[in-house]
């Protein structure tokens, strides 16, 4: 697994579905998977002022969480793998 900013959020979210993966140290982790690629990132529950009082479903069109997509690649946080 690597980390990466040579990618385009655009990309990443267009036409694809992002599902959550696993809980832990108050973040949720989404998935995206695309043909060669494969993202995870987090959403940082303990941050009120973001997130509020959400209620975050275990699927999503992945343009909805593109904020979070966003985030994840400007902090560092996006993890990238080669899709299998």
């Amino acid at each position: 697994m690597e980390t990466t900013t040579k990618v385009s959020v655009k990309d990443i979210v267009k036409g694809t579905t992002a599902k959550f993966e696993y809980a832990s140290c108050q973040k949720i982790w989404y998935k995206i998977i695309t043909e060669d690629k494969t993202y995870l990132f987090p959403v940082d529950l303990s941050d009120l002022d973001d997130v509020g009082t959400t209620r975050f479903e275990s699927e999503y069109k992945a343009i909805n969480l593109m904020r979070y997509v966003n985030k994840s690649l400007k902090s560092g946080d996006l993890v990238v793998y080669p899709t299998i």
